[in-house]
C-alpha cells in the first residue's frame, strides 16, 4: 500500500506551490471500503507529502510555498480553486517515479516551525469522479 520513505525531486501544485528539494516521504495509497466483498467502484486514492521548507536569514519562507498550500487547505468544497493539479516526482535507487493527480483536493494540511525550517505534512485525494486521470509514469 504505502510507498516507503523516498528522495523526492519535486512537487507541483497548479497555482499554488513548485518545490524541488526537501520532499522527504511519499505514500500512494489506493483503497475500496473493507465492507466490500467484490471488486467496488467505490475507491479512493491518497498522496500523502511530507516535507522541509527552509527560511532564509530573514526567517521568511522561501517561494512563500506553504502559506499558498494552507490557504488552498481552506477553500470550501463547493469552490471550483478547491481542485488542483498535483505531480510529486521521486527518485529511489535510481528509479523515478511521478504521481499526477489531475482534480486533486485537500484532505488536510499541516505545518510545524522550528529554528530555519517549516515541516509539512500534505494530503490530497483525487476527485473520485476522475478516478481513470491519474497517471503514474
Amino acid at each position: 500500500m504505502a510507498l516507503a520513505t523516498v528522495q523526492a525531486n519535486s512537487l507541483k501544485i497548479a497555482d499554488i506551490a513548485e518545490i524541488t528539494e526537501g520532499i522527504s516521504y511519499v505514500e500512494f495509497t489506493s483503497v475500496i471500503d473493507e465492507r466490500s466483498y467484490a471488486r467496488s467502484a467505490d475507491i479512493y486514492c491518497t498522496l500523502v507529502i511530507q516535507g522541509v521548507l527552509n527560511m532564509d536569514s530573514t526567517k521568511k519562507i522561501l517561494g512563500d510555498e506553504s502559506k499558498k498550500m494552507l490557504e488552498w487547505s481552506l477553500v470550501a468544497s463547493n469552490s471550483a480553486d478547491c481542485y488542483k493539479a498535483v505531480e510529486v516526482s521521486y527518485t529511489h535507487n535510481d528509479v523515478t517515479t511521478k504521481y499526477k493527480f489531475s482534480h486533486a483536493f485537500p484532505v488536510s494540511y499541516k505545518e510545524e516551525n522550528a529554528d530555519q525550517e517549516k515541516r509539512f505534512t500534505l494530503v490530497v485525494r483525487q476527485k473520485k469522479d476522475r478516478l481513470a486521470d491519474i497517471v503514474v509514469e
